[in-house]
């Protein structure tokens, strides 16, 4: 069967097709001057065209009863059927069809469904109508109305179930030549406990879809379904409620909430109470956004209690990406996460809150190129964390990442820890820390990473800088630049304050210590630790042990000739140190010692002075310089 206008919604579906494009003659005249193209007007498409007459005056198929028997099992069903008329020449089309559960003629006739034995889970004795019925006067104009009604009893469950009842109402007309539809009414009810209304408009369904509703409604009473849960599945409990509405506020802008109040859950092993629940969605023609915050009174599942929860969410996004067009745009998302403890055996943590905010373009997600880049930021602070003999109060984490790339080859990223107390059992004895920080800075290019900044506080007593940039560090042979790593105590005597009782020197002591190690160079650590690695000769064999120890150092001694690919160095220094106890004395030391890898072999230097020895015995002005290269 075809018609006329078959070619035209096969247009609307799928979009014109081009023209043919003509080789052009080797003899080709002026090309004309452009003409702006006209506005395109609405598609219009003419009703469906049959070439001949069909018709259909009667199409019936009825059920009296069906029965399906087996030794442990049997199944009977009672009173269907399906008729039907069609009448179609040029563009007239006229069908009328009906599919039900009863007699059409009888509007109290009912089907009826009867399911036992021990071979099904349950046993079922169910009575149900169903009228649905299909009109159409065009392949572009179709009207389905339907009407259900269910009532069922339950048997062999777990615990005893209430009655089942069910009644759904449909009415719904379509004009797909038109890209109209039109649902006028949607309507279900289970038991006293599900109610879903919903009424709309959609248009341009296959241009510009839009949607206009006028309702859309749905309330679930988890406490009236919980008996009917709990037949099949006596473990868990429910109970709380939930409602959605829906509504247009604009052409082409819908709004849905939706509520969750006093959700309760019991499974095994498993509970959560007092969880609420707003929601909000909103889309327009352009962007969707949706809003989200919910609470949990209380939750407990594998030995872990949490209390006192909260969030809220905030995502933004376009359209037009996910749905087949330009991959342009930022989704922007924002969450907010507060617990107020969570305890187990192990652990107990207090005052928990989380932030997280992200900017991300669509066209990184869907792997087009993108001149933005992604952009994400979190923060963790925790009012008190203890487990065992250790104690954290005061942590506050921060994170922020910008990337290029979702596979994190180009990557730009800062971290920042502070931690006000933290106590901790060394050996049985107390170890506290107060104020310790850290500040990262770092980027990453392909395999080249770059460390900008590094900083570490310990207890305020202890500073460690840290930067430099190593090229290929994923290979074999890392290339590193200006890599460097301070370390300072301007205080000798409150970083040894830090240790445990029994592990500080008896000894009084003061002064300032700096550390230092530098690296520049290309390192193939697997070619140095291979030459590094001594031989091992045969122990029997003293003039193999002798000559292999001999073509070692000289291996080596050609290399040094040759020049290291790499320069490092490390220094240590204590200045103004001053130490006393029962029977020494000093004040005014001062050492510095380095050692250095040069290209060309290692040197190692050391300076020692003293201004003043008072005990065991008296000297002054000390000092002593060496050098080896």
């Amino acid at each position: 069967m075809t018609g006329r206008n078959l070619d035209e919604l096969l247009v609307l579906l799928k979009g014109p097709l081009a023209p043919p494009t003509e080789k052009p003659s080797e003899q080709t005249e002026p090309a004309a001057p452009p003409v702006a193209p006209k506005e395109a007007g609405p598609v219009v498409v003419e009703p469906i065209s049959l070439p001949v007459r069909v018709r259909v005056d009667r199409l019936a198929v009825s059920i009296a009863e069906l029965r399906v028997e087996r030794p442990d099992a049997s199944i009977a069903f009672e009173r269907a059927g399906m008729a039907g008329r069609f009448d179609g020449e040029g563009q007239a089309l006229w069908l009328d069809l009906w599919l039900g559960l009863g007699e059409q003629a009888d509007a109290n006739s009912k089907s009826r469904l009867r399911v036992g034995g021990k071979g099904m889970p349950v046993d079922v004795d169910s009575e149900q109508r169903m009228d649905l019925r299909v009109q159409a006067t065009g392949l572009g104009d179709l009207h389905a109305t339907l009407g259900l009604a269910i009532g069922a009893k339950l048997g062999r469950t777990a615990k005893p179930v209430p009655p089942v009842n069910l009644t759904s109402t449909l009415d719904v007309a379509t004009n797909l030549l038109a890209q109209r539809l039109n649902l006028n009414e949607l309507s279900l009810r289970f038991n006293q406990g599900a109610a879903i209304d919903v009424s709309l408009v959609a248009e341009q369904l296959f241009t510009a879809p839009s949607v206009q509703i006028h309702t859309l409604s749905t309330r679930i009473d988890f406490t009236e379904l919980a008996p009917l849960v709990s037949g099949f599945v006596p473990r868990i409990t429910t109970g709380g409620r939930l409602e959605i509405d829906g509504k247009s506020v604009g052409p082409r802008t819908v709004e849905i909430a939706l509520k969750l109040r006093d959700v309760r859950a019991h499974l095994p092993g498993t509970t959560v109470s007092g969880v609420s629940t707003d929601a909000l969605l909103r889309a327009e023609p352009e962007r969707a956004a949706l809003h989200w915050q919910a609470a949990v009174a209380a939750a407990s599942a594998a030995g872990h209690q949490t209390r006192d929860m909260t969030l809220t969410a905030d995502v933004s996004t376009p359209l037009a990406p996910w749905l087949g067009g330009a991959a342009q745009g930022t989704v922007d998302a924002k969450a907010r996460l507060g617990v107020a403890g969570v305890a187990s055996a192990q652990a107990n943590i207090k005052g928990v809150s989380v932030e997280i905010d992200a900017r991300i373009p669509a066209a990184l997600v869907l792997a087009a190129p993108s001149d933005e880049p992604l952009t994400g930021a979190a923060r963790l602070r925790v009012r008190e964390v203890s487990g065992g003999a250790t104690t954290v109060q005061g942590l506050d984490l921060s994170a922020s990442a910008t990337l290029r790339d979702l596979a994190a080859k180009d990557l730009d990223a800062e971290l920042s820890l502070a931690v006000r107390e933290t106590a901790l059992a060394q050996q049985g004895e107390p170890l506290a820390l107060s104020n310790t920080r850290l500040m990262l800075a770092a980027r990453q290019r392909g395999d080249d990473l770059a460390l900008r900044r590094l900083r570490l506080t310990l207890a305020d007593a202890l500073v460690v800088d840290a930067q430099g940039e190593v090229g290929a560090a994923l290979g074999p042979a890392p290339h590193f630049a200006g890599l460097g790593v301070d370390v300072k105590a301007e205080d000798l005597g409150r970083l040894l304050a830090v240790l445990p009782p029994s592990r500080r020197p008896l000894a009084a002591l003061s002064g300032r210590l700096r550390a230092s190690f530098r690296l520049d160079g290309r390192v193939p650590y697997k070619d140095l630790i291979r030459r590094a690695t001594p031989p091992r000769p045969a122990a029997d064999d003293v003039t193999q042990r002798v000559q292999s120890y001999a073509d070692y150092l000289d291996t080596w001694r050609r290399q040094l000739a040759t020049g290291l690919p790499f320069t490092a160095s490390f220094e240590v220094a204590l200045a103004d140190v001053a130490l006393a106890d029962s029977s020494n004395e000093l004040g005014g030391l001062a050492l510095t010692t380095r050692f250095e890898l040069q290209r060309h072999g290692p040197v190692l230097s050391n300076n020692l002075r003293v201004s003043e020895i008072k005990r065991p015995l008296t000297a002054r002005d000390i000092s002593h310089e060496a050098r080896f290269v």
